[in-house]
C-alpha cells in the first residue's frame, strides 16, 4: 500500500478521535481537562501527517482523486481551527500561570469556543464521511 491509500485510515482514525475528543476536553468555561492539550497535540500530529500528501512529485491516481478534493476542503478549514484553539491554549496557560497576563484570545474565548467546538465536530464527521464513502465505494 502506498502512502496515500494509508492515510485514509490514518484519516477516518483522526475524524473518530476528534468526534470522541471534542466534547470530552471541556468541563466548564475556561476550565479543560488533558484532553484538550493532547487533542492539540495529535491534531498538529495529524497535520503533519498531511505533509507528504502536498509534495510536488505526488501524482494522485483517479480513483482518489475524489476523497482528496474533499480532504483539501477539510483541511482548509481543520488548519485555521487547530491554529486558532492552540493560541487560545497558550494564552489560557499565561493566564493561569500569571493572573495578571492579557491575551487577545482570552478576550475572545467564549465566542471562538462557541464557534470552533461544533465547527471542529463537523470537520470530524466530514473526515469520517470521506474516507467511509472511499470504503463503500471501493
Amino acid at each position: 500500500m502506498k502512502y496515500l491509500e494509508v492515510f485514509i485510515f490514518i484519516n477516518i482514525i483522526w475524524g473518530v478521535l476528534t468526534l470522541t475528543m471534542v466534547p470530552l476536553c471541556q468541563v466548564k468555561p475556561f476550565e479543560y481537562r488533558k484532553t484538550a492539550i493532547f487533542l492539540l497535540i495529535l491534531s498538529w500530529l495529524y497535520l503533519l501527517a498531511c505533509v507528504p500528501l502536498f509534495r510536488g512529485s505526488v501524482i494522485i491516481p483517479d480513483y482518489l482523486s475524489p476523497f482528496y478534493t474533499w480532504l483539501v476542503i477539510i483541511l482548509s478549514i481543520e488548519v485555521w481551527i487547530v491554529m486558532l484553539l492552540t493560541l487560545l491554549a497558550i494564552g489560557l496557560a499565561k493566564k493561569s500561570h500569571d493572573p495578571e497576563h492579557s491575551s487577545y484570545m482570552i478576550l475572545f474565548h467564549k465566542p471562538l469556543v462557541k464557534l470552533t467546538k461544533p465547527l471542529w465536530l463537523f470537520i470530524g464527521a466530514l473526515n469520517v464521511i470521506n474516507a467511509g464513502y472511499y470504503f463503500v465505494g471501493h
